[in-house]
């Protein structure tokens, strides 16, 4: 995990083998809100707070 903390604004970005797949934003006022990148693309889409259901993502096997 890399931590960005600029003012009282924070961004944690997580990370497997290198690739960016999760991003969560603290901002200074408000409620964090998480990016997420379904696919492996590179294009990350806002979770809806509301219905957001976090699905491990583990690897087991890779060929």
């Amino acid at each position: 995990m890399r931590l960005i903390q600029k003012g009282d604004e924070k961004i944690e970005e997580y990370r497997l083998n290198g690739q960016l797949y999760m991003v969560k934003v603290t901002p200074s006022h408000g409620v964090p809100y998480y990016l997420i990148d379904d696919n492996g693309s590179g294009t990350m889409r806002q979770i809806d707070p509301a219905t957001r259901i976090v699905v491990p993502r583990w690897v087991l096997v890779r060929f």
